[in-house]
Formats: structure tokens, C-alpha cells, sequence
């Protein structure tokens, strides 16, 4: 005994496979399918695989519409593995809920109880707006099912098909004494259908969809065959104007003649007053005056400063020169000295030396940067004369000579 059937049994829809697996797209078009709204389509791609097993799942209740919270929708979009939400748990459960409303039904041969679905939470992120670049406006409504016929009885995808926020009851249409149909959306003048046949007809066993409107009283006010199609794999696709009599409507499939059994997918969108397939999206508003000027400033502030960063260095230029060192001392250089060249200007005969180009010196001395006070790593004096380059923070230079050696130390700066 189930709720949402009013006490009633329920079990898989007769076309149901026992066990099914789904994912990806087929996930997304059952929750837009089963709930009856596609505000958590985008949602769906948080979700992973699943598997339902139909003689257990839908002779019970579907679980019951979850109430989102922010922190729901930023637990499916963000997780944190060490401190999980509620989120995804709710999002499987409206995923449960469209899988029981698409491939389970009420025994009695009743529509289920209607699904009235959450509401989006207004502090949440909006996922995928519809002002994005690019985007068109999306249609009032878009569902797609799968339908079956057989033994000639036609099936009334009209739960399943149309947003059933509200029913009344009608005069039967010479399928079956009575049924019940959906209300017409306020202001929806067209209905746009796509429907594709998955297994063959033959010339005598066509399939047929047809949209069934009805006026305030129950009697019809138009019936509208949307598809005919007798070939394997066929497609149709079209528009229907709503009679302007019309308040109420259901959608009828089934086959001409025969026996036969025929399946299709069929699809079933509207727009709202003022919207056409395809058209796009105008921006929310102009752009904002104020923030382009901020934007322009910064801009010429990154333009002033990569206009003064320091080029690459082509050359040195000679600045001053410290001449006649002996034995070793220190001296302030230049705040722009970025190098300094030492030439021996004496070199005793005592000191080794190896041929080569340039003569290789032994035991010459040293020069050592001194940055606050601190020597930094110092260099050993090889060649006459050589460059030593000076780290960026140096502020004086020490030297240490050997005996009888005498240089001269001139500072280098940023050449032309």
C-alpha cells in the first residue's frame, strides 16, 4: 500500500526493464521528466550512476521531496570529503522521485499523487544563468518520455508529458469514457512536439501522437493529430496553435490498427508569451560606466609600471674608480654600481700562474659584496683584470690582496 497512490498497490510500468542503471543526459531528462521542472537539470551532473532494482523500489513510496538549503547546493557543487552534507543525499532523492514518477505506476490505473517540486534556494549559486554569452532563452517547458502501445488501447502521456499542477476532468474523446488533463499554462499559445519511432510499423499498424484540448465544460474543443509516422527509426517534428476555447489539454499515443507494439520518444516543449525557439538572451543591462573607468585606470597603472621595469642589461658605463689597494679594507659604492672590474696593477713574481687565454693567477685575494653589515659569499681574484657582477642588495665592497699586490677597483653601472 502506497501513499502517492492513495492506498493503492503499485509496481513497475509493464515496458520496464527489472533493473536499470542510469547516468548522465538519461538522469537529467528523467528528473526534468518525473518532477516536472528543469530549475535542477544543471544539477544532475553531480551526480553519479545509479542502479534500481523495480520489484522492490516501486511497491513502495518514492522518497519524500527534499527542502533545499544553500548549504545543500553548495555541498553538491563543492563537497568537502571531511565534512559531507546533506546535499547529495537530497539530490539522489529527487533523482529516486523522477525515476518512480517515469517507470512505476498506481495499480488502480490512477495518476500518482502530483510532485510539487523544491524550491530552488534564492541564496545558492545560479547555475549556468540564462544572460550568459551566448545563451538562448530556454523553453516554459521541455519533457521527454519514452511511450509504449499495445493490444491497441492508447496510452495518455499527459502525466508525464505535461505540467500537471492542475487537473480537471473531461468528456470522454471515443478512446475511453473519461479521463482527466492538464490545465493550460497562462498565455502559452503554441506547443511544439519532436517525436521518434524506435522499433518498426507497418503500413497497416501507424503510430499516431495526437495533443487533445478541451473547453471549460469538458467538451473538446480540438484534436490535433501532432505525428503519423509508419517507417522504422521515422521522425517527426512540429508546431500546434492552442485553440483559443481551450483550457485544458492531454496527449494521446497509440496505433491505428492492429496489434501491434511500437515505442517512440517523444518530446513536448513550450514557450512563454513572447519567446521563440532559439532566441537569444539580452543582457540584463548596459555596461557600467563607472567600472570601465576603474578598469581603464588600472590599466594605465600596469601600463606605468611594466614601462618602468629595468630592460634587459646591452652594456656597462665606468663610474668610480678606486685606485692604489693594498692589502685589504672596504668602501661604500653606488646606490646604481650593479657590477666592479678589478685590474692588478702590480702582480709580484712570486705569485703562480698558468698559461691560458686568459693567464690563470693562484692566490691573488679576494672580493667580497657586503650587504648590511654582512659579507656575502666572496670571490677568488683568477684573471687580470676580471668582472665581478654584485648581488642587488649590496651596499659596500671588501677586498682582501695579497702581499705586494696593488689594484684598482672601478664600479660599472647600467650601460646605453
Amino acid at each position: 500500500m502506497t501513499v502517492i497512490c492513495l492506498g493503492g498497490t503499485s509496481s513497475p510500468q509493464p515496458w520496464a526493464s527489472p533493473v536499470l542503471f542510469l547516468s548522465g543526459e538519461t538522469l537529467a531528462a528523467i528528473l526534468t521528466d518525473g518532477i516536472g521542472t528543469s530549475i535542477w537539470y544543471d544539477l544532475v551532473a553531480y551526480a553519479g550512476s545509479q542502479t534500481f532494482t523495480l520489484s522492490g523500489f516501486c511497491a513502495a513510496d518514492p522518497p519524500a521531496v527534499p527542502v533545499f538549503s544553500a548549504a545543500d547546493i553548495l555541498d553538491i557543487i563543492n563537497p568537502d570529503p571531511f565534512l559531507p552534507g546533506t546535499g547529495m543525499q537530497k539530490l539522489n532523492d529527487l533523482l529516486a522521485i523522477g525515476v518512480w514518477h517515469v517507470f512505476c505506476r498506481c495499480d488502480s490505473g490512477a495518476p500518482p499523487t502530483v510532485v510539487v517540486p523544491p524550491a530552488y534556494p534564492a541564496a545558492a549559486p545560479v547555475l549556468n544563468p540564462t544572460n550568459a554569452p551566448g545563451a538562448t532563452v530556454p523553453p516554459c517547458w521541455d519533457k521527454i518520455t519514452l511511450a509504449f502501445e499495445s493490444n491497441g488501447h492508447d496510452q495518455n502521456l499527459g502525466s508525464q508529458l505535461l505540467p500537471w499542477t492542475s487537473t480537471v476532468a473531461v468528456v470522454g474523446d471515443g478512446t475511453a469514457p473519461s479521463l482527466v488533463a492538464a490545465t493550460i499554462p497562462t498565455g502559452i499559445t503554441n506547443v511544439t512536439y519532436d517525436v521518434h519511432v524506435n522499433n518498426s510499423a507497418s503500413a497497416t499498424d501507424s503510430l499516431y501522437l495526437t495533443l487533445e484540448q478541451y473547453q471549460g465544460n469538458g467538451n473538446q474543443a480540438d484534436f490535433t493529430q501532432m505525428a503519423l509516422i509508419l517507417n522504422r527509426n521515422a521522425h517527426a517534428t512540429g508546431n500546434i496553435a492552442i485553440n483559443n476555447l481551450a483550457r485544458s489539454w492531454s496527449v494521446m499515443f497509440g496505433v491505428n490498427a492492429g496489434a501491434a507494439t511500437l515505442s517512440a520518444t517523444v518530446e513536448i516543449k513550450f514557450f512563454c508569451p513572447g519567446q521563440t525557439p532559439n532566441m537569444p538572451v539580452t543582457p540584463c543591462c548596459p555596461p557600467d560606466p563607472t567600472l570601465l573607468a576603474e578598469l581603464s585606470r588600472i590599466e594605465a597603472m600596469l601600463q606605468s609600471i611594466y614601462s618602468g621595469l629595468p630592460s634587459a642589461i646591452r652594456s656597462y658605463a665606468e663610474s668610480t674608480v678606486h685606485a692604489g689597494l693594498t692589502g685589504n679594507g672596504s668602501f661604500l659604492i653606488g646606490a646604481s654600481t650593479i657590477a666592479v672590474k678589478v685590474a692588478l696593477t702590480t702582480v709580484p713574481a712570486y705569485l703562480g700562474e698558468a698559461a691560458g687565454d686568459p693567464v690563470v693567477l693562484f692566490d691573488a685575494g679576494y672580493i667580497t659584496p657586503i650587504a648590511a653589515e654582512a659579507p656575502l659569499r666572496g670571490d677568488r681574484i683568477r684573471y687580470n683584470p676580471q668582472q665581478f657582477d654584485l648581488p642587488a642588495a649590496t651596499e659596500m665592497l671588501g677586498y682582501t690582496l695579497a702581499g705586494g699586490v696593488v689594484a684598482t677597483v672601478t664600479e660599472l653601472v647600467r650601460g646605453p
